[in-house]
């Protein structure tokens, strides 16, 4: 209707000036034209029944969507990005530069962190696991954790030995221990209290900053190792190893063997335990040959997680847990947003073998490292 009333607009103003024959002629061919200037699904406007601009409707294509399955409208991949949710994050293998098992890993904040390992291995990042540049040690024994402590202060342990630095991990001299053991774990409290745990049951604490060391191993005739260790509180604490766990509630003065027991009371039995972590005094997952069992205020459930043994770490709400499938020894992943409550098997090009930690960097970014020397991370894809 616009066309044709502009065009008798302008036909009104020059019609006097041509004779009957012309003026048929023209009026023929101009509304010829108008009626090929038709609606359509490529007009750029909202017309016919289309539901969209130039989509939709019985005539048009179906207008594109965020579940089509097709890379379209300002989508950053296939259904995702652009005006559809984010695209979920991917996995991507990431340099070592070295070929030792490597065997645990610490962040200080999202960008700065360490991973340990095998030969006196020490890889720094500065970019939140992207890139790893290898640190010098004083020490060609294996090292098996590291942990800061706050102020500059982080510390490792390895076998027969432990390491302290107090400029962030720059520089590190040896601290000299009473007893020689190949420690597996640590926890410190600041540059003063702390304490070691590793073979045969053995646990050396101080709280001197280390000038001074007391034995404080459980009272237990087992002589198996204790490989991971999880404080809620200054007080409360917790250690595991083998099929052991081990409580204090007193700094690690003084420690006593627990033990899972389920709702209906029922002790959960377990052969191996190989590691804990907490996320506040009531809420704590162990990492077990029987599966992934969460605390709810003392008592112990099965996640029902067709997984077993593995490691486990939190930040956040965000969880990653990295281990064996229940059945065979092929490697999964799963991850959680919502505190540990739902995990979901997260994708991954390839197996995940031989898995020695995992740290849960930020709400995204996660990683995991191998007795092969390898770095996987968790990132954002875009």
């Amino acid at each position: 209707e616009e066309r044709i009333f502009g065009f008798m607009r302008v036909w009104n103003d020059v019609e006097p000036y041509f004779s009957t024959m012309n003026r048929w002629l023209i009026l023929l061919v101009a509304f010829t034209c108008i009626s090929c200037a038709r609606e359509s699904c490529d007009d750029g406007k909202l017309n016919q029944d289309e539901i969209r601009i130039d989509c939709g409707g019985a005539s048009c294509d179906l207008c594109p969507t965020c579940f089509d399955g097709i890379q379209n409208q300002d989508e950053l991949d296939t259904d995702c990005g652009g005006v559809c949710n984010a695209c979920p994050p991917i996995w991507v293998e990431v340099s070592s530069g070295v070929n030792v098992s490597l065997n645990s890993i610490a962040f200080e904040n999202e960008s700065d962190g360490f991973i340990v390992g095998d030969q006196g291995t020490l890889l720094a990042s500065s970019d939140g696991g992207k890139t790893w540049t290898k640190r010098a040690l004083s020490t060609t024994a294996d090292i098996n954790a590291i942990q800061f402590a706050g102020n500059n202060n982080v510390y490792l342990v390895g076998d027969r030995v432990l390491m302290e630095s107090t400029d962030g991990g720059t520089s590190w001299s040896e601290i000299s221990l009473p007893l020689q053991q190949n420690w597996k774990t640590l926890w410190f409290f600041g540059d003063e209290k702390g304490l070691i745990a590793g073979s045969d049951m053995t646990v050396l604490r101080t709280t001197d900053g280390g000038d001074s060391w007391l034995d404080r191993s459980p009272n237990s005739n087992s002589r198996n190792d204790i490989v991971s260790a999880h404080f809620t509180t200054s007080n409360s604490g917790y250690l595991v190893g083998n099929g052991s766990i081990y409580l204090t509630s007193s700094g690690g003065g003084f420690w006593v063997e627990t033990f899972a027991f389920d709702v209906g009371n029922s002790r959960i039995v377990f052969d191996e335990v190989t590691d804990v972590y907490f996320a506040n005094e009531n809420r704590g997952f162990l990492c077990t040959s029987v599966g992934i069992l969460v605390s709810e205020s003392s008592i112990w459930l099965d996640k029902n997680i067709p997984v077993r043994n593995g490691f486990i770490d939190m930040n956040g709400s965000a969880g990653l847990y990295a281990g064996l499938r229940q059945s065979g020894n092929e490697g999964v992943i799963y991850f959680s947003s919502d505190n540990g409550i739902i995990w979901k098997e997260e994708n991954f090009p390839s197996a995940v073998q031989g898995v020695t930690d995992v740290e849960q960097v930020d709400e995204v970014t996660g990683l995991i490292v191998n007795d092969e020397g390898r770095i996987f991370l968790r990132q954002n894809p875009f």
